[in-house]
């Protein structure tokens, strides 16, 4: 993760992604809630350097970034028998508080069909059994 986290940096330097090119901000979006999948281990070490990454790019590309309100709904719902469970819950736990620091979006796939740039409101819900977001 963190050579490919490095080069997005290196190249975000040279490059601003736009909100207005849903192209480039689909991307990123990709981009980011698949680094968000990768960013727990079980080294302490590597956990905080993955979530320094990830805040890296989040504060690069917080113009244009929205986290997937589900992924981050699904790690906090790994149940305590599940082994790992402890770190996909951090994980999330620290994502939010980025997302919430960095004033980025959280949302479902719906809510983002509707979502103008700085028009959103950063709440968890809970997901039922049928996958449906409160």
């Amino acid at each position: 993760m963190r050579d490919l986290a490095t080069l997005l940096i290196q190249w975000n330097d040279d490059f601003q992604p736009r909100f207005e090119v849903v192209k480039e901000r689909n991307l990123c979006c990709k981009v980011m809630n698949y680094l968000i999948k990768l960013a727990a281990d079980k080294s302490k070490y590597i956990f905080n350097i993955n979530i320094e990454i990830v805040a890296t790019l989040m504060i690069k590309w917080k113009h244009v970034v929205i986290l997937d309100k589900i992924t981050l709904c699904n790690m906090l719902s790994v149940p305590e028998t599940k082994e790992g469970s402890h770190l996909w819950k951090m994980n999330a736990i620290q994502i939010a508080a980025l997302a919430s620091s960095f004033d980025v979006p959280v949302l479902t796939t719906e809510e983002q069909k509707t979502h103008t740039q700085g028009d959103h409101h950063f709440k968890l819900q809970s997901i039922q059994e049928d996958g449906k977001v409160d």
